[in-house]
């Protein structure tokens, strides 16, 4: 049963963006080892300013994040629906309407209710957060971004969805 196992386990397709890594080798009495294979989570950074966004997805990925960048909102969530981010980080003034709207529509769709978001703001005004908040928005920060603040929020935003999708 462990050779079908074997070769059924060599013919899988590689899945596009799965980590493989060997985090323990499970030896069994006849040798065999299998990998366990991790699929790291996708974040969606939806940021204008192209070295910002690159800046982001850069540090996002040395931290084991799949990341994909949009610098238009629009074009950002005709893509959530062809491949859904596990968390979207969207950066604008408050007083962007357009946001705001991209958000509604992410919370108002069913296919992408669960999905968190993360508003990043360099505007940081009375009311902001409770705007972002009222928009949908499960979280918020200001930028410049402290990395390790944010990185923290993004881990209890996907641990929590995670939690609740077991």
């Amino acid at each position: 049963m462990l050779r079908d196992l074997w070769s059924a386990y060599h013919e899988l397709v590689y899945l596009e963006a799965a980590v493989v890594v060997y985090l323990r080798e499970l030896y069994y009495p006849d040798g065999f080892r299998f990998p366990i294979v991790i699929i790291p989570n996708r974040i969606a950074i939806v940021e204008d300013e192209p070295a910002i966004r690159e800046n982001y997805a850069a540090a996002f990925r040395r931290e084991g994040y799949e990341v994909s960048g949009w610098g238009d909102r629009q074009s950002a969530l005709e893509s959530f629906h062809a491949r859904l981010p596990d968390l979207v980080i969207i950066e604008g003034g408050f007083d962007d309407v357009d946001r705001f709207e991209v958000i509604r529509r992410l919370k108002q769709d069913p296919s992408t209710r669960h999905i968190p978001v993360i508003a990043l703001t360099a505007h940081v005004m009375t009311g902001d957060k409770e705007k972002a908040v009222a928009a949908g928005c499960d979280d918020y920060d200001t930028k410049p971004i402290e990395f390790q603040r944010l990185l923290g929020k993004i881990r209890t935003l996907l641990d929590t969805t995670n939690a609740t999708e077991s």
